[in-house]
């Protein structure tokens, strides 16, 4: 392997960023996105003719992010939190956002293209 390869993924495979979050009194882990998890979770945002639809991205989002002590994520179905209160999804999602660098250019970029869906 080249030098050059070397020194980029002795810096790309650092271990995945965790933050602690407290929601009404209680902590949970959130963990930014690798980049599997980015693209994945952009692939389950396409409707069946591939098209961006951006309603479940808060959900993917958070479920995606939030872990247990091990990593595990601890909500397998985004759509568990479907009745839960935006408030509390919200909080969640604009940190999860921030740890994994989503810019406002790339969140609105991406909230345009789910347009296409409905218009």
């Amino acid at each position: 392997m080249s030098d050059a390869k070397n020194r980029f993924f002795a810096v790309a495979k650092r271990p995945l960023r965790t933050e602690s979050i407290t929601i009404n009194g209680e902590s949970f882990i959130i963990r930014e996105l690798s980049e599997s998890d980015a693209a994945d979770l952009e692939v389950k945002m396409q409707s069946k003719d591939g098209k961006f639809d951006f309603t479940r991205h808060r959900r993917l989002m958070v479920s995606a992010c939030l872990v247990d002590e091990a990593g595990k994520r601890i909500i397998e179905d985004p759509d568990e939190l479907k009745d839960c209160p935006k408030v509390v999804i919200g909080q969640i999602y604009d940190r999860c956002l921030n740890l994994s660098n989503y810019s406002a250019l790339e969140v609105e970029d991406l909230a345009k293209k789910s347009s296409e869906v409905s218009g």
